[in-house]
């Protein structure tokens, strides 16, 4: 049993129900986790959750650089503090994500003595390139930037986890040192698919740009008069929808959404007709197993990580980033066919369910966990999700998730 210390910089505060991975990893280990959160938000400051502690602290609306700083400072002070007060110190620290998060975790496993997984969260740099229309000198520093710290706390990491197995391709790390890769937590038991259709097409996320909203936009305006009772709804922040507007073109069937809470938004999802992620950059999209397992048919960019969680014609559709031709041609065929939809829908479902569950997601981060700490390689079976027996029987081993599941 190990004692974590997770540096995690959402600014959603946790919720006690399910949906939270620290739940799931409380029957083997125990820890902290410091958390920013909105500055608007007035709950506690100290949340526990089964074995693990929430330290959450309010941030002032102050400039990202400022904030960012004294994150940081608060990361490394707290995170020494709890260090020295329990009866034992970490055994281990998580950072999710590598710049603020991972430069505090190299700091703090020098203070500490702990062992340092890295988790990451997306492509290293693309968001930087591909959030608006035009890229900003800025934009492009900063895209170098992310990637050259990267490189530097891969470099003291003692443990690795990514979303997808091609993801740091163009960034060694000592053959060491563990790695593995599974999809980042989603609480798919609270989910409850249900035989509502509203006609809807569904896009959420942000930046709008960054998630091929415009891309979505022009295919929808190809393919609506074959489809008139259809319409096309974009859901989630998105302060200059200026350009987007333009694109519009006054179609009343086109309609833009604020950002709404995740149990709003799976309420939205599941009575949606299809949902299309046409990202030009995703690490691997949550909202994909979210609406797997809503099961709704999936249409979705060939980008990134996209394509290893969602196979073309088997459990979704997949397109070109940007061709709006192709997206469009996708959408036909997904609204005009049922029996592929529910297909798709169906596969989804399965495959969600026998690969993803929290379930999954636990014993792959136990079996990271343990090698860590027992400084040994991760061995992975064909689909990716970490396979104790591996280590054991290589030849022989199948996959524990997907036999174990639906028991």
């Amino acid at each position: 049993m190990a004692r974590i210390l997770y540096l995690y910089p959402s600014p959603i505060p946790p919720s006690r129900d399910k949906n939270t991975p620290m739940l799931y990893l409380s029957d083997d280990h125990f820890g902290e986790v410091l958390q920013p959160v909105w500055p608007e938000f007035e709950g506690e400051t100290c949340i526990e959750i089964d074995r693990f502690r929430f330290w959450l602290v309010r941030l002032r609306r102050i400039p990202s650089f400022l904030k960012r700083i004294l994150e940081a400072i608060y990361f490394i002070f707290k995170g020494v503090s709890l260090h020295r007060s329990g009866s034992c110190g970490f055994d281990l620290i998580i950072s999710y994500g590598w710049n603020t998060t991972g430069i505090v975790g190299t700091v703090l496993k020098w203070l500490t003595g702990a062992k340092l997984i890295v988790e990451i969260p997306g492509a290293p740099g693309a968001a930087y390139l591909v959030s608006s229309p035009r890229v900003s000198w800025r934009c492009r520093v900063k895209a170098r930037l992310t990637r050259w710290i990267l490189q530097r706390v891969l470099d003291r990491a003692d443990g690795i986890r990514m979303l997808y197995p091609t993801q740091l391709d163009r960034f060694p790390s000592k053959d060491y040192v563990p790695r593995s890769h599974f999809p980042d937590f989603v609480s798919i038991s609270r989910l409850e698919p249900t035989d509502t259709d509203e006609r809807f097409i569904l896009l959420l996320g942000y930046p709008w740009y960054l998630k091929g909203a415009d891309v979505l936009i022009r295919a929808f305006h190809a393919i609506k008069d074959e489809f008139p009772d259809h319409r096309l709804r974009i859901v989630g922040h998105c302060p200059d929808r200026a350009f987007f507007e333009q694109l519009r073109q006054n179609e009343e069937r086109i309609e833009f959404q604020r950002g709404i809470p995740n149990a709003e938004a799976m309420r939205l999802m599941a009575s949606c007709s299809v949902f299309v992620l046409a990202s030009r950059t995703e690490g691997m999209g949550r909202v994909l197993l979210e609406a797997m397992a809503l099961r709704k048919p999936i249409v979705a960019s060939r980008v990134d990580g996209i394509p290893y969680y969602v196979k073309d014609g088997e459990n979704g559709l997949l397109f070109e980033s940007e061709n709006v031709v192709e997206l469009a041609f996708q959408l036909r065929r997904v609204l005009g066919d049922r029996d592929m939809a529910r297909r798709l829908a169906d596969n989804g479902y399965r495959v969600v369910h026998e690969k993803y569950s929290e379930k999954c997601f636990a014993e792959a981060y136990d079996h990271l966990i343990e090698a860590v700490l027992a400084s040994t390689d991760v061995a992975v079976c064909r689909d990716g999700i970490p396979n104790p027996r591996i280590l054991a029987t290589p030849d022989d081993a199948s996959n524990v998730c997907a036999s174990d599941s639906n028991k």
